[in-house]
């Protein structure tokens, strides 16, 4: 997402790794319960972070964007013990002397992440090998140019959903599929809760019945909101705002595989640092 920068880490409420599918309540009256908040200093660096990121499939590991050594941003990646333990130290896996930023990979080292932080940001494919994070391809289907963002990959590879700058909205979450995973991505449509506000940096749980993004509110502000379904065939339900949103900048939410952690970004401000922050889904 290319407003403000601002990063939230949710602990984790539900115990013990599972790689199960949703364990933590989403669908229930007044949407999942959740937990205290908690600033992630374990994730902090010198000056803001974004994208906050767990591996899908593996919740002990995440990805974070922040100012690197050469004043571009650069991706990071930390480890934990377990759920219940902090991170270790951000350790740079994807530096260079441009912009890279909101890499999301999956337990087998590939993923996608976006070059640039312009209207012109493109979405790149990639594979982390022995020498590091190795660029495959761009997405010569989907990028067109005015500026793709905030590629997430459902777990079954079939559905790579984004954020696209729009020519009378700043922008909106699109959805593009394919028959399988060897197949270039096509069939891109919007997604069905996009508004004539901003929408971005949208996140599936793994079993495709929960979804978490970022919107723009009628007061110029930022929040979380979510919709769930019974079955990942099914049409979504309406959107409800997560009662985290605050008159903060509350953006880029990254949910964990079983449904029971969150991270998001939070700034005081669309100008102001942003920080990683936490919550337990109950």
């Amino acid at each position: 997402m290319t407003v403000a920068r601002v990063v939230l880490v949710v602990a984790a409420g539900c115990g013990r790794v599972n790689f199960e599918p949703v364990r933590c309540d989403w669908h229930g009256p007044g949407g999942p319960r959740l937990g205290e908040e908690r600033l992630r200093t374990d994730l902090a660096t010198a000056g803001s972070e974004t994208d906050p990121l767990l591996v899908h499939g593996d919740p002990l590991t995440i990805t974070v964007t922040a100012r690197g050594t050469t004043g571009s941003h650069d991706v990071f990646m930390a480890t934990r013990p377990s759920v219940d333990e902090s991170f270790g130290p951000l350790v740079p896996v994807f530096a260079t002397a441009v912009d890279e930023l909101a890499l999301q990979l999956d337990a087998k080292g590939h993923g996608y992440y976006v070059n640039g932080v312009t209207g012109s940001a493109d979405i790149y494919e990639v594979q982390r090998g022995a020498s590091g994070i190795e660029v495959v391809r761009a997405l010569d289907e989907i990028n067109d140019g005015t500026g793709q963002h905030d590629p997430q990959m459902t777990r079954d590879g079939l559905n790579l959903w984004f954020s696209a700058n729009q020519p009378t909205t700043p922008q909106d979450i699109m959805i593009a599929r394919r028959p399988d995973p060897a197949s270039p991505w096509t069939s891109v449509e919007p997604f069905v809760h996009n508004s004539p506000l901003a929408e971005a940096a949208a996140m599936l749980s793994a079993d495709q019945r929960v979804v978490i993004w970022t919107q723009e509110t009628s007061d110029a502000g930022l929040d979380l909101f979510f919709a769930t379904r019974a079955a990942p065939t099914d049409p979504w339900g309406s959107p409800e705002r997560l009662g985290i949103s605050t008159a903060a900048a509350d953006i880029e939410p990254s949910l964990r595989d079983d449904g029971c952690e969150l991270f998001f970004v939070r700034s005081a401000s669309m100008t102001e640092p942003s920080d990683i922050y936490s919550v337990d889904i109950e």
